[in-house]
């Protein structure tokens, strides 16, 4: 395992959030492995063992009882959010081609034929940044399986034009060093005494630091990067 430093350049806006890098390679080695559903999780199951997650490659190492991937959260340049829109919608436009015969009343107010148009954020940064502690090849194998990131890629936002693996300086995954010589934190961590004492650049809060990230169960307090 080397330091690495992961570039997403992007082709296009993304939705809401750039994710995690080791929730977004579990996801492509849970489909690469071809899990049977019953092993996929569910909001309303518990959370499966954070160590039976597949095997992906990037460093992982325990702190405060949590197996957390070597791997920083993702940096981005800071855009100014604007809110866009998705929906959908059963078109009629041409039901009057239809014979009589075969015209039918369709309820657009729920089911599979509900209209809707929701609001989403959306960010426009160039690229997005992780720093890792992993296997350079392995990932750039991985990374050819992810064409889009963030959230309604099926919408078209999130596309990747083109991902970069290289050396990094140093490990960056946790910890990048300060101006003043104080470690500054660059992903997520559970809030425990294993942290250095003298920890810059973080604010505490409540969130899950290792994948499934969604699933309620995974949620702890934490110190997140500022």
């Amino acid at each position: 395992m080397t330091p690495l430093k992961i570039t997403a350049e992007l082709a296009g806006p993304v939705a809401d959030y750039a994710p995690r890098l080791d929730g977004l390679l579990v996801e492509v080695a849970f489909h690469r492995e071809r899990r049977p559903k019953s092993e996929v999780p569910r909001r309303c199951d518990p959370a499966p063992d954070p160590m039976r997650c597949p095997e992906i490659p990037v460093a992982r190492e325990e702190i405060g009882g949590w197996p957390v991937f070597r791997a920083s959260d993702p940096i981005a340049r800071r855009s100014a959010p604007h809110v866009a829109h998705f929906g959908k919608r059963i078109g009629v436009e041409r039901a009057g081609l239809l014979h009589p015969s075969e015209r039918k009343v369709v309820v657009t107010s729920n089911t599979w034929t509900k209209s809707y148009r929701l609001p989403v954020n959306v960010l426009t940064p160039d690229r997005v940044v992780w720093f890792a502690l992993g296997d350079a090849v392995r990932l750039r194998d991985l990374l050819r399986d992810v064409a889009q990131i963030g959230r309604k890629v099926a919408h078209g936002w999130g596309r990747v034009k083109r991902w970069r693996v290289e050396d990094s300086a140093a490990d960056y995954s946790w910890y990048a060093p300060g101006g003043d010589g104080r470690p500054v934190l660059m992903r997520s961590l559970p809030l425990c005494p294993a942290l250095p004492a003298d920890l810059d650049g973080w604010r505490a809060g409540y969130d899950s630091c290792c994948p499934p990230y969604w699933h309620s169960d995974r949620y702890t307090e934490v110190v997140k990067p500022c």
